[in-house]
């Protein structure tokens, strides 16, 4: 990201990372979501010997789409937050919930960082001298 850029004031956060974000921000958004999309679908056929919930497996996939398609930073952590819920539930009941939670944290917390550093990068550039 060029660093003299100037970017139009009163732009929100959401409008900055469609238009001023970067390759690099959408190159790594695109490995977030296409990691996910090939993690379900092996949860899925895991699923069939280890039960698991449809609901379970609908919500991570959905919030993986808006964490890729919608580029949602609110999906990313609601995907950590049912992950973590996951995570919890799995160790009190069964094991392989688990692992989707950490499919999900795996998917969810760089998707967080990533939006963490546009942010970054956008109230760097809309800050003001005064």
């Amino acid at each position: 990201m060029e660093e003299n850029r100037v970017i139009p004031e009163g732009i929100k956060e959401r409008e900055y990372i469609k238009k001023y974000a970067g390759k690099e921000f959408y190159r790594k958004l695109r490995l977030i979501g296409v990691f996910g999309y090939v993690m379900f679908p092996v949860l899925f056929v895991a699923s069939i010997w280890i039960p698991m919930t449809s609901f379970e497996r609908l919500i991570c996939l959905g919030l993986t789409l808006g964490i890729h398609l919608g580029k949602s930073r609110v999906c990313a952590y609601v995907l950590m937050g049912f992950s973590l819920w996951l995570i919890i539930v799995s160790l009190l009941l069964q094991i392989y919930v688990a692992v989707v939670g950490v499919v999900g944290l795996l998917i969810s917390v760089p998707a967080i960082l990533l939006f963490r550093k546009a942010y970054q990068q956008y109230a760097q550039l809309t800050k003001t001298d005064c």
